[in-house]
Order: structure tokens, then sequence, then C-alpha cells
């Protein structure tokens, strides 16, 4: 009978899996060139790594709870830290720096879709109708 102090096991599983993630998105960037069908693959493994990150967290947080360990994990901008007793590790936080680089690699589009927006907002279309909007023709003779 599995007991929740199991899910360290399910929590290794998945920091393989975003080991392998990790490895498939630094060879995706590696080998082929960023056009928008790759960038776009590219970003859903690296979501995808963020959401498994914090999974991954989350499992070895409740494993460790529901086994009576003093683990605690702290999360700060880039960094995380984690302590078990008076022992703590800190390493990068993958998620924050996923969601970097990820704002880094679409830059160019987000850019231009703020420029586009802005631009709409400040000069308006204007329209001004003529007679040949309203179907009204001229048959005067000259």
């Amino acid at each position: 009978m599995s007991t929740i102090c199991d899910l360290g096991e399910v929590a290794y599983s998945l920091s393989i899996y975003i080991s392998i993630l990790i490895m498939a998105a630094a060879a995706i960037y590696a080998l082929f060139e960023l056009r928008r069908t790759i960038k776009t693959i590219l970003s859903y493994i690296l979501v995808f790594i963020a959401v498994f990150h914090y999974v991954y967290l989350y499992l070895v947080y409740t494993s460790a709870y529901s086994c009576r360990l003093p683990y605690q994990v702290s999360i700060y901008p880039l960094v995380i830290i984690e302590s078990l007793g008076e022992y703590s590790v800190f390493y990068p936080d993958i998620g924050q720096l996923v969601v970097i680089l990820l704002l880094l690699m679409w830059r160019s589009e987000i850019r231009s879709y703020i420029w586009r927006s802005r631009i709409e907002r400040i000069e308006p279309y204007n329209y001004t109708p003529t007679t040949q909007d309203h179907g009204v023709q001229d048959y005067s003779e000259d």
C-alpha cells in the first residue's frame, strides 16, 4: 500500500522529465533557426518545464509535510531556498527563469503588438464621407 510519503518517488521521476524537457529545449534552440513554428514549440516545452517545476516543489513539500519532516520551501525573486531542519540549499527558480526566457524570446512580437495598439489608440481613423460614399451621383452637365 502506498502512502503519501511515496510522493517523493513521483517527484523524483518528475524531476527526470523536467531534465529531459530542458535538454530538448536546449537542443531545439541550438539546432534550429528560431522561426515562428519552432518558437511556438519551444514555448510549449518551456511552459511545461515551469509547470512541472512547481508541481515538483508541491509534491516534495506535501510528501515531507505528511512524513513529519521539518521541510520548508521559500520562493524569492529568481531563487528558491529549500530548508530541511538546520540545513538549507538555494538554487535558481526555473519557473521564473522560463518566464523571463519566454519574454526575451517573443520580445519583438510583444513590442510590435504594443506599438500597434499604441498607434491605434493615439491616431484614431478619421473618416469623412463624400458624395460617392452615399450613392449620390452628379448628373449635371458642364
